[in-house]
């Protein structure tokens, strides 16, 4: 797909990037990647608000800031302050407004970025060397701050200026004088930038912010591409191929030539006399009229030919047309396919492939080249996505290219390493957040090993436990459930999509992860790192022998994730025995949740969300310790380990026309019936989904759970 790059090496990258007070970016910094970066996120979590910023930062002469560029919750905060201002000063507006600003109580947070650069050691910097702060030969570091800042001055004089305007609307109209203000504020802004210490601290000003805007080769490829559809008569893909070898000098030389010869065979035609005589002679004799009238300065129309590189190109253009050479099922014929045949998918990968071609190839390596793509997965089936991700990062490798990629498809996560990838999260209201994975598998994977899955020893080996239990759908995940088996997906997906009590659970994007009984526990810590709010939906699996509550709460659990969670959550002997008494006095004494956020809300208010909830069968469920066995409890209203006749379980299976087989014991527990159906679980729960019991037969710890899920 991607062939005969040259390899080239990257002198300077971008190793950090941080941000405050832009829009949802209210904080936050990410650490980029030499080569590649993946940035995840859902719709509206702030990936492109990051990469506009970029662009404005690195490529636009004016940042001319809007209302709508301050953080929505800073802006509300400084209206209000302003409101309470005027308020106590009626008579006074404008130099209440005048003092606060001077004082420092009217202003709103400043708008910042800062960037990181490093190089090695053996890079020519000699085009940035003048930026270079700290000459420590441990250090290999420039550091920039580009901040928007508040002209006094200048915003006193602007607000005096509309004095009157200002003060008739703070009394009459509020949304009116609020939105002048804000104008007056913005265009009082003025950006600068700075080159500093590792502290960002010691700023020296850039004045002339062209030097600084040329240290940096930007490109982004943004999601909004044109490509062609079936429709497109433009011949889009062959403009951009002509595009791509535009300054290579044997096509410069071609092209030169080529306009000579077609300017000669122009002039040997004779076309301008031609045309002369047959379309301008008539028009001449009304032009020697008007200047007649006009003191004789109109003068005689004429034609002449000139052949331009442009005009040779253009022509190229409108007369080449790209197609697709396909072998026959015979493989005796070709056939030839017009460009806009493969469908927007396949474009869109062309596209793609061109610009970065064109990026690499006109780079300078001695500026900080970084090309964007924004949602790359645009038009692409799920295949095509993986296919690509795996390709793209091969072509950032290769070339040694810095390359940020943003996405939401958990197709194109799936084709990338851990390592590089950054979550963008909205953490709180107006505010959002980058996780590092990289970070997390640096500073988590060694203590995910333990007794139970040895296996688990590498950043390998955990990448790949990792891409089998679904971690891309959890990186864009509101929430997530953790069950058993296919029965519980089967059920759970049914119910929340059927039943008008979890209808708001419809609204979210749910991760479903299947765990089984011994690995939810191995999610705590992504889970954790993400702040993903999660139910864990499991079975107490005591010994089949026990028969009674009490013999109950004296066994032990089966259950690994029950557990393991307990033990996280006591101090205890490696080889303590767990008992279930225990167990359901600890649940019951934390309600279920155990797990617990620390946030930071933007009005410094600490709070601590629930984060993970653990539900399993208990009194409510009848003592059950599966989920079909306590659907079945509910269904039939049984008593805790009851035993019914085997007649009575025949009965009951005809009236419900539920599937679930019966032994031929003459007296049966639920567990007998349970182990007589472990090979049909799957057919028992389509018959409860498919005869409409599946509302009326929902166990108490599923539906505590779903409702928690809500809150």
């Amino acid at each position: 797909m991607f062939k005969n790059i040259m390899k080239e090496v990257v002198i300077l990258y971008i190793s950090r990037i941080s941000v405050n007070n832009y829009r949802q970016l209210k904080k936050v910094s990410i650490n980029l990647e030499k080569h590649t970066s993946i940035l995840a996120g859902p719709n509206n979590s702030g990936k492109t608000t990051l990469i506009q910023l970029l662009k404005r930062v690195l490529t636009e002469k004016n940042f001319n800031v809007q209302a709508y560029d301050f953080n929505i919750y800073d802006k509300k905060e400084w209206l209000n302050k302003v409101h309470n201002s005027i308020e106590q000063n009626k008579d006074r507006v404008v130099q209440s407004l005048v003092e606060g600003i001077e004082g420092n109580r009217l202003l709103l947070p400043e708008i910042e970025m800062r960037i990181q650069i490093n190089y090695e050691e053996t890079d020519d910097i000699s085009k940035i060397a003048e930026y270079l702060m700290d000459l420590s030969l441990d250090r290999n570091s420039f550091y920039f701050i580009y901040k928007v800042s508040l002209s006094k001055k200048m915003i006193c004089n602007l607000l005096e200026a509309s004095k009157v305007k200002l003060e008739s609307r703070a009394l009459e109209n509020e949304s009116s004088f609020d939105a002048n203000l804000i104008n007056i504020y913005c265009s009082s802004l003025k950006d600068h930038v700075y080159f500093t210490d590792e502290n960002y601290n010691n700023g020296t000003e850039i004045i002339d912010q062209s030097n600084f805007r040329e240290l940096f080769n930007f490109e982004c490829i943004p999601a909004a591409r044109p490509v062609n559809d079936n429709s497109d008569k433009s011949h889009h893909l062959s403009n951009e191929l002509i595009a791509l070898v535009r300054e290579d000098g044997e096509w410069i030389d071609k092209i030169d030539s080529l306009s000579d010869k077609v300017l000669s065979n122009l002039k040997d035609s004779n076309i301008s006399e031609t045309l002369q005589k047959g379309s301008s002679s008539a028009l001449n004799g009304v032009l020697k009229l008007v200047s007649e009238s006009n003191g004789g300065h109109t003068g005689e129309l004429f034609f002449d030919s000139d052949v331009s590189q442009e005009n040779v190109q253009g022509f190229i253009g409108n007369t080449t047309h790209a197609k697709y050479k396909v072998t026959g099922e015979d493989t005796n014929n070709e056939y030839f396919l017009n460009e806009n045949s493969q469908g927007l998918g396949y474009s869109n990968l062309i596209f793609l492939h061109i610009k970065i071609q064109e990026f690499i190839k006109l780079r300078d390596s001695q500026k900080i080249n970084l090309l964007v793509i924004e949602e790359p997965e645009s038009h692409m089936h799920p295949q095509m996505q993986y296919v690509f991700a795996h390709e793209l990062i091969n072509v950032y490798n290769k070339t040694d290219l810095q390359g940020l990629i943003t996405t939401h498809s958990t197709e194109l996560v799936r084709g990338t390493d851990m390592s590089s990838l950054r979550v963008i999260r909205e953490e709180s209201r107006f505010n959002g957040k980058i996780y590092d994975l990289s970070k997390f598998v640096n500073e988590k994977v060694e203590k995910l090993a333990d007794d139970h899955t040895p296996e688990i020893t590498s950043v390998k080996n955990f990448k790949d436990f990792f891409a089998a239990i679904g971690i891309a759908d959890l990186l864009f995940a509101d929430m997530a459930i953790l069950f058993e088996g296919d029965t519980e997906r089967l059920y759970l997906r049914h119910i929340i999509n059927h039943d008008d009590e979890f209808s708001p659970l419809r609204q979210k994007y749910i991760a479903y992860i299947q765990v089984g009984g011994a690995y939810a526990h191995k999610y705590m810590k992504i889970l954790d790192f993400l702040k993903i709010k999660t139910l864990i939906l499991t079975d107490i699996d005591y010994k089949e022998c026990v028969r009674e509550e009490i013999q109950l709460k004296e066994s032990t659990t089966t259950n690994e994730t029950i557990k393991n969670l307990y033990k996280e959550n006591h101090v205890t002997e490696q080889s303590q025995e767990i008992k279930i008494k225990d167990i359901f006095t600890w649940i019951t004494n934390v309600n279920h949740v155990i797990r617990k956020g620390n946030i930071k809300r933007l009005n410094g208010q600490i709070y601590q969300p629930e984060l993970t909830f653990l539900e399993f069968q208990g009194n409510k469920d009848k003592y059950t310790r599966t989920l079909e066995a306590a659907m079945l409890a509910k269904k039939f209203d049984l008593e805790p380990f009851a035993v019914l006749q085997r007649e009575e379980w025949k009965e009951k299976r005809k009236e419900t026309r539920l599937k679930f087989s019966i032994s031929k014991s003459k007296e049966q527990s639920l567990i007998d019936i349970l182990n007589a159906t472990s090979g049909k679980k799957t057919d028992f729960m389509f018959s409860v989904i498919l005869t409409g019991q599946a509302q009326n037969m929902l166990p108490n710890y599923i539906e505590e759970g779903l409702k928690w899920l809500m809150r």
